[in-house]
């Protein structure tokens, strides 16, 4: 991975961070329906990223194997066990408190608050943290994808074409949902080189950028407005999540700091706290917004709820880092001491 990919790489996640802030404030209210379609490519996005991370610099042996399980641990686990148990305290204070409504029927008898926790079962009480789930498992499975997409190039195509088929029988919340974006992920980990070549054979298409313009806002409009009724459980718009990451990666090909570098230097040291903590504060912020402006215009509401939640949880997670071994542990290891 070369510098100027992983610059790409933090901008791009830091985009994907904004957009799933905006994903959990608008929800599946239908008037946003195609702004849903926009925020809604993040999670996809998030898994090719993921794996390609997981298969840089990836060797078929048991100490490599080990090793991807021992940094994952420390990425991953201990923020999942963490920031499940920061659930409790703002669950009561949102509910008994706040007097928001529990929506989610989460169980706190003592024993199934332990296993879910520590395990996410029978749930995941912080809900985001679904995401996080699901890699762990994909981290103890990962080798097996990799073996496969490693015999051929080509293998990702068919391993992309049956994920496809196989996620319509798997819930959202399971590894097995999002097959098509780790293959993608691991393919690009493994074919870099051939990856790069190809984007740079797109690229010196004669008004390319034009043309990639055009299609990708023919492609949106197709997939949020033309589908059946149910357009989130849709095959069509699972489809057309699915394959956002090709585009997506396409679009970094083509152009260059997409978000200005200052304000990714600033928001990246936070993107996985953001990440983890940002229902909390929409939630809370969107109870008082209705209950002192309830006529507000809903296009206005879904915007001040945006702006005033990202930077309620952007200022949290500057503040948290300056207590430096909580933090450590938070960021899961990712700052520096």
């Amino acid at each position: 991975m070369t510098k100027s990919i992983s610059d790409k790489i933090y901008s791009l996640n830091v985009l994907m961070i904004i957009l799933v802030v905006g994903l959990h404030t608008i929800g599946e209210h239908p008037q946003y329906r195609f702004f849903r379609g926009i925020v809604d490519i993040a999670v996809p996005v998030f898994f090719v990223i993921s794996s390609y991370l997981y298969f840089q610099n990836f060797e078929f042996s048991w100490q490599c194997y080990y090793k991807k399980l021992y940094s994952r641990f420390r990425l991953l686990y201990i923020p999942f066990v963490l920031y499940n148990a920061l659930f409790i305290p703002y669950f009561y204070l949102k509910v008994s408190v706040i007097g928001i409504e529990n929506n989610r029927e989460v169980s706190f008898y003592w024993l199934d608050m332990l296993t879910s926790i520590f395990f996410g079962i029978p749930t995941v009480l912080n809900g985001p943290l679904w995401y996080v789930q699901a890699l762990l498992l994909f981290v103890i499975l990962a080798p097996i994808l990799g073996f496969l997409i490693r015999q051929s190039k080509y293998m990702v195509l068919i391993i992309i074409a049956l994920g496809t088929i196989m996620a319509q029988y798997y819930s959202y919340f399971t590894i097995l949902h999002w097959i098509p974006c780790l293959a993608l992920g691991c393919h690009c980990a493994f074919y870099e080189e051939d990856v790069i070549k190809m984007i740079q054979k797109i690229k010196s298409i004669s008004h390319i950028k034009i043309l990639y313009g055009i299609f990708i806002v023919s492609y949106i409009l197709l997939c949020c407005y033309v589908i059946d009724d149910k357009t989130y459980e849709s095959f069509i718009y699972y489809c057309y999540r699915i394959f956002s990451p090709l585009w997506i990666i396409l679009l970094y090909g083509l152009f260059d700091n997409l978000l200005p570098t200052y304000f990714v230097k600033i928001v990246s040291p936070y993107s996985f706290f953001i990440y983890c903590t940002h229902t909390f504060f929409i939630y809370t912020v969107q109870h008082f917004i209705s209950l002192y402006f309830p006529q507000m215009n809903i296009y206005v509401y879904a915007i001040v709820s945006f702006i005033i939640a990202f930077l309620l949880v952007l200022l949290s997670g500057i503040l948290i880092s300056r207590i430096n071994p909580l933090w450590i542990l938070l960021s899961g290891f990712r700052a520096k001491k």
